[in-house]
């Protein structure tokens, strides 16, 4: 939601279109992974955050990406429209997508 905010403050578009998405996505959260925060993911996201010069909400949520991709089987598309953190993403080995 936040990114869809951000995308009307900077690129205004068609306010149904914005409200299309904001749809989808409610439609989608069921499909999203959920991952407890924890220390372990903490750790994570202070290494990504110094190795990628990333924000700490940008790590953490770099880092809670990552956390399932590791081992569990699922299939994870990591999208945002920070070209940095999609750099990172793909440094780190993720599948990223661009919203844009």
């Amino acid at each position: 939601m936040a990114a869809m905010a951000r995308r009307v403050r900077e690129a205004p578009a068609d306010p149904d279109l914005i409200d299309l998405g904001r749809n989808q996505f409610e439609l989608s959260w069921r499909d999203f992974a959920i991952v407890d925060i924890n220390h372990k993911l903490m750790r994570l996201a202070g290494e990504i955050a110094e190795a990628f010069a990333l924000s700490a909400y940008d790590s953490v949520q770099l880092a809670t990406a990552k956390t399932p991709h590791d081992g569990s089987g699922l299939e994870i598309l990591f999208a945002c429209l920070d070209k940095r953190l999609q750099k990172a993403s793909a440094v780190m080995g993720m599948q990223t997508v661009n919203p844009d």
